[in-house]
């Protein structure tokens, strides 16, 4: 048997089992430190991600493209109080809408605890993007109860264009069939011998849309810029001889009457369209057909512009297109008025 002689206060005896208890003293008396408990971060679920993702883009369409909200309603064509195929996508709207109310608020309830800094970091930043989903979730779901008509008079109704110039927002009428010259397939086709309809082609395109409009003939611009070219009216690296509108309208049985500015406002004002040829100002550098429509009683009126959709976005003043409009040297005329009613909208 060893002796027991001890050293220090330790028996060498039992020095082996006392070691080790100190050690296990000091594993288990060791504060833990708060950054190695880790808790499973919530991840947002498909269901969740597929909802927030459907609603955020509903909401970005009902704000920035206003009408957005009348294809969730009851469709213009059909007689009041038909339902249409759309309403199904008015209801699931609402019902998303309710899915993600639910979901946020469930996120935005959680007090998860024990949690270190980069952890909270973490839960506040979720937090921000669930009330972001909230707001806009509020926004889809006020304007699909309310419908287009109400919810319509709470968006701001106006658009600041230039220093000093406020112009209403524009609506495109249901009876105007509009193109576009840039858009394909035509904007890139030959426009005569070396032009280009996006580039000279805007005189045979304000044509089609006043055939297209107006009568049972279905003219696009590649259509009526061929049919302009045939007939001589294409001027190379100028666009259109000015006497391409009259005898155009002619040509496809439009009834026409040259006029003034004043004449054209009122001729605007009883429901009649006027194309109008434009000098250097808002709407071009040099010269440009535009089809004017849609009277207002404020004495604005909508503009379909065949080469910047932009324009189309507001309502534009009689006042200050008449300043910018230019007389035909060829015609004598700046404003062709169109012998047609049509409906104001």
């Amino acid at each position: 048997m060893p002796p027991s002689v001890e050293e220090g206060g330790i028996s060498l005896f039992n020095s082996g089992r006392t070691d080790q208890r100190k050690e296990n003293d000091k594993i288990f008396s060791a504060p833990i430190p708060m950054r190695s408990i880790r808790f499973k971060r919530p991840k947002d679920g498909f269901l969740n991600a597929f909802a927030s993702q459907m609603l955020l883009t509903l909401g970005k369409m009902t704000v920035f493209y206003g009408r957005f909200v009348k294809t969730l309603w009851y469709a213009k064509e059909k007689r009041k109080g038909e339902r249409t195929g759309m309403d199904v996508v008015r209801t699931i709207g609402l019902a998303v809408c309710a899915l993600v109310i639910f979901l946020q608020v469930e996120q935005l309830g959680k007090r998860p605890q024990f949690m270190d800094r980069r952890e909270r970091k973490r839960l506040a930043k979720k937090k921000r993007r669930a009330v972001r989903r909230l707001m806009v979730c509020v926004v889809v779901g006020v304007a699909l109860v309310m419908g287009p008509e109400t919810f319509g008079k709470m968006i701001p109704q106006t658009i600041t264009v230039a220093e000093g110039l406020t112009l209403p927002k524009g609506e495109m009428p249901d009876w105007l069939v509009y193109y576009n010259q840039q858009d394909e397939p035509w904007g890139q086709k030959g426009y005569g011998p070396s032009d280009t309809i996006a580039v000279a082609g805007c005189g045979p395109t304000v044509l089609a849309m006043a055939v297209s409009s107006l009568t049972e003939t279905d003219m696009n611009p590649e259509d009526m810029s061929n049919w302009a070219a045939e007939h001589g009216y294409c001027v190379p690296g100028s666009g259109s001889l000015h006497t391409l509108i009259g005898d155009g309208l002619d040509a496809f049985g439009i009834a026409y009457h040259t006029g003034n500015g004043q004449e054209a406002s009122q001729a605007l004002s009883e429901g009649h369209p006027v194309i109008a040829l434009m000098g250097p100002g808002h709407f071009t550098t040099s010269g440009h057909f535009i089809l004017l429509c849609d009277w207002a009683e404020d004495g604005t009126v909508f503009v379909a512009d065949p080469a910047h959709r932009e324009n189309m976005k507001y309502r534009w003043p009689m006042d200050l297109i008449c300043s910018e409009a230019k007389a035909s040297s060829v015609t004598g005329a700046a404003f062709w008025i169109l012998d047609v009613t049509v409906e104001q909208s």
